[in-house]
């Protein structure tokens, strides 16, 4: 199935779906970001991906703004979206769009530590489990249906950047197998 990513930052989580492709049931067909600067569009363009920017300050409204993505993603002829670092609220436009097709990865084992900051609130709590959960997108926030999830158990001695590292290793690895098993089940 055609994917376009969704991106914000950093793109690790991106670049880690776009290696994995290869004899999987999905193919990235594109990468779209909200920020201009993101690292993301670079690490795409360097596998050969296809990429757009849409800033919302571009737009004159946020209704506009979602309808010209949605476009673009329509125009790549994707049929699912993925979130990889997305790190804005995914609207109706989107929603209508792609209805039980957009998929987002969240570093804590949902319904725990929802929202932008789950890695580091999973560590100030000192939860000894936290982990990695693939789910749909909904209306709301981090509480679509969950595709797949896997626990770690937390080392009280690591660091949060320890645990960051370790949530992102899992996430590198689970995206893309959650991805292909979604798509898989929809041929």
């Amino acid at each position: 199935m055609r994917v376009v990513i969704l991106a914000s930052g950093n793109g690790t989580n991106a670049e880690a779906l776009i290696q994995a492709q290869k004899g999987r049931s999905y193919q990235v067909v594109g990468l779209a970001s909200d920020q201009a600067q993101a690292k993301a569009l670079e690490r795409a363009e360097k596998l050969g991906v296809p990429t757009a920017v849409f800033e919302r300050k571009s737009y004159d409204s946020r209704l506009e703004w979602e309808e010209a993505i949605v476009a673009w993603c329509q125009s790549m002829k994707a049929e699912v979206l993925v979130l990889a670092g997305y790190m804005r609220i995914v609207g109706k436009s989107f929603l209508e769009a792609y209805p039980n097709k957009i998929i987002n990865v969240h570093p804590a084992l949902l319904p725990l530590f929802k929202g932008k900051s789950a890695i580091e609130d999973a560590y100030k709590a000192g939860a000894s489990r936290t982990g990695v959960t693939v789910h749909l997108v909904d209306e709301g926030i981090d509480t679509g249906p969950i595709l797949s999830q896997e626990a770690l158990d937390v080392d009280p001695e690591w660091t949060l950047e320890e645990l960051e590292e370790r949530i992102h290793q899992i996430e590198h690895r689970l995206y893309p197998e959650a991805i292909d098993r979604f798509c898989q089940e929809r041929q």
